[in-house]
């Protein structure tokens, strides 16, 4: 008689082959402080800078002495071989999930949740899963790997909950391209501890749960959230989301309308700045200027950003009607018709929505969104790209992503920021000097919002050996967390002190000119 089948299967990959591997082995030590149960089956994959593709069972009763055994088993089978250098991310965690698949054999699973932990920059950069080697999990990657896994390994089955352990993972871009795979993803809009997710509370969780998707997947936010709360008394904040990714189309349609609108608003004024045109100019920028913002200022919350701006056109004249039903669009489909009635109360007027079932009458996209502390506090749940100047070789990345052709953003970004871009102050020469391609380091370098700096987060800044130390220079006093880029500002130079120069470059200028004259200051 063939056993029943797991109620669940979890596969955990770490990628802690950079400043995250004292986490990783942390978080494989939490799941052991839970009670393992036999309708659940977890398996975990560490990388560190000494272990490489470790394939690790965490059966039930497991100890921590188990674990330490099973893990110098391993080297000791290794001593002889080399670390693989030129293996692709997606690769790795294809095979992972292809040999949870088969450990799991023919008893097989009703449910699957996939998490990836590690490093994590959102969108823009396209990458996450970054590794001290530089290899890194591309954003457009993701959609090809959760393809292959659903067609190859799943035969055309979802994977239940996708949980992203990474900060700035919680984008409407990433949620598009796994929707086809995928059923519930879990993320963070902001940046998360270095910490990461505790997984003895969800396993615990997950020990418990039925075949509600959903249900789970709204317990593992309010778990993790409720986790990190005490750690306001170090200033912390940290922000959580689980979305239905079958709602994922419906969002795509509600930006591709708002981009739209407002990119006609945008080409207008950059055509010939009329009264009406520079209104919704100022609009946009100050919805932009007050709205949640995150990852060094180059994200904002989408459902924060249009309620701000649809509250600046209310009281407009009608010729913003149009936008105003775009932002009601995104705004009902993100949390949902009858979620926004209740907010909204005596001022709800359902016409404000465009037309159509699918906007007026949304299920919502998210399904819960928590947060603790000040500096997120405006997190509804997904953010978009959004940055307050053009990085050249970023945007064109971000065009290729599948939502940006989709939805049309990145084409309303390119012509949004040329209506925001200050023109360069005239000078004695002729031609002007354009630095349009500089470096994005450069141009990065200012957007530092304070919630970055506040909090204590997962930041991929080590010393510069890659190893992790207890001095006054470590990565233990230097703001830790998941986000794959460290602070640009705080690059050490030469003399061993952080380079203050990158800090001139742009000030608090958001959208500055890169054109310049040359200065007419003569020589005294």
């Amino acid at each position: 008689m063939s056993e029943e089948k797991y109620k669940w299967v979890v596969m955990i990959y770490l990628a802690g082959n950079n400043s995250l591997s004292e986490a990783c082995v942390h978080s494989l030590t939490d799941m052991l402080n839970t009670h393992g149960s036999q309708n659940v089956a977890v398996f975990a994959q560490l990388n560190t800078g000494v272990h490489e593709n470790t394939f690790l069972r965490m059966r039930p009763g497991m100890s921590a002495r188990d674990l330490h055994e099973q893990l110098k088993g391993v080297l000791a089978r290794r001593r002889d071989q080399q670390r693989d250098e030129t293996s692709a991310y997606q690769d790795e965690v294809y095979d992972f999930v292809n040999n949870c698949i088969r450990e799991v054999g023919e008893r097989g699973t009703e449910h699957l949740m996939l998490i990836m932990s590690g490093h994590g920059s959102g969108a823009a950069s396209g990458q996450f899963l970054r590794s001290d080697s530089k290899k890194a999990l591309s954003v457009i990657n993701l959609d090809g790997l959760l393809e292959l896994i659903n067609s190859r390994l799943l035969g055309g089955k979802k994977v239940d909950i996708l949980g992203l352990d990474s900060c700035l993972m919680s984008m409407t871009e990433i949620a598009y391209s796994a929707h086809n795979d995928v059923k519930v993803m879990i993320g963070a809009e902001g940046y998360e501890p270095i910490a990461g997710w505790p997984y003895a509370k969800i396993l615990a969780r997950v020990n418990e749960a039925g075949d509600d998707v959903n249900l789970l997947a709204r317990q593992i936010v309010g778990d993790y959230v409720d986790y990190y709360r005490v750690f306001q008394a170090a200033n912390v904040s940290v922000d959580q989301s689980a979305c239905d990714l079958s709602e994922s189309t419906t969002l795509m349609e509600a930006i591709k309308r708002l981009s739209g609108r407002l990119g006609a608003w945008m080409t207008e004024f950059r055509n010939g700045q009329t009264p009406e045109s520079a209104f919704m100019r100022d609009a946009v920028v100050l919805a932009h200027w007050e709205a949640q913002l995150y990852g060094q200022e180059q994200y904002v919350d989408l459902y924060d950003f249009c309620s701000l701006l649809k509250s600046r056109l209310m009281n407009a004249p009608e010729c913003y009607r149009p936008v105003i039903s775009a932002c009601q669009n995104v705004l009902n489909t993100i949390l949902g018709a009858e979620q926004q009635r209740a907010i909204e109360g005596d001022c709800w007027d359902a016409s404000l929505a465009d037309d159509e079932a699918s906007f007026r009458n949304a299920n919502g996209f998210v399904l819960k969104s928590c947060y603790s502390g000040w500096a997120v506090q405006y997190s509804y749940g997904v953010s978009i790209y959004f940055p307050w100047a053009e990085i050249p070789s970023e945007l064109e990345q971000y065009e290729k992503l599948r939502f940006s052709q989709d939805s049309g953003w990145g084409e309303f970004l390119r012509v949004y920021l040329a209506a925001t871009k200050r023109a360069p102050r005239n000078g004695h020469t002729p031609d002007t000097l354009d630095f349009s391609s500089v470096h994005s380091s450069l141009l990065n370098a200012p957007f530092q919002g304070a919630a970055y700096h506040a909090s204590r987060v997962r930041d991929a800044w080590s010393n510069r050996d890659a190893e992790p130390n207890r001095n006054a220079e470590s990565n233990r006093n230097a703001d830790p967390n998941r986000h794959a880029e460290s602070d640009r500002n705080a690059d050490p130079n030469k003399d061993a002190d952080p380079n203050r120069s990158l800090r001139s470059v742009i000030g608090s200028m958001r959208n500055p000119p890169t054109q310049f004259c040359e200065c007419d200051c003569g020589n005294e």
